[in-house]
């Protein structure tokens, strides 16, 4: 796996982050699913270009880790994650950073 990570400290309660954080990904397109790995992502894209943006969201006490990354390849199963460095599929990367930055810009 190959994921870009963000910390974000946050100081209002919980629910008000989530919810933040929530209404940014879904006015920017981002559905709430289970991955093959039994992991639940916010996702944007299509399978059949292979160009699909994931963020994870996980929280903790006055903190939240966002993971985010593109995938490559066809299809649900055997494409490839690859975090939002280096300039392949520059325009998906740099979209997915334009969406970290508006949660970032929340707290």
């Amino acid at each position: 796996m190959s994921r870009s990570t963000f910390v974000i400290p946050f100081q209002c309660n919980f629910d008000e982050a989530q919810e933040r954080i929530e209404a940014v990904l879904r006015d920017e397109g981002f559905d709430f699913q289970t991955i093959n790995s039994g992991e639940q992502v916010w996702r944007k894209g299509s399978n059949m270009l292979g160009n699909i943006r994931n963020i994870k969201v996980e929280y903790a006490t006055n903190q939240i880790t966002l993971s985010a990354w593109v995938q490559i390849g066809l299809g649900r199963s055997g494409s490839e994650e690859m975090d939002l460095q280096g300039f392949v599929l520059a325009l998906p990367k740099k979209q997915l950073l334009t969406v970290i930055e508006k949660i970032k810009a929340q707290f």
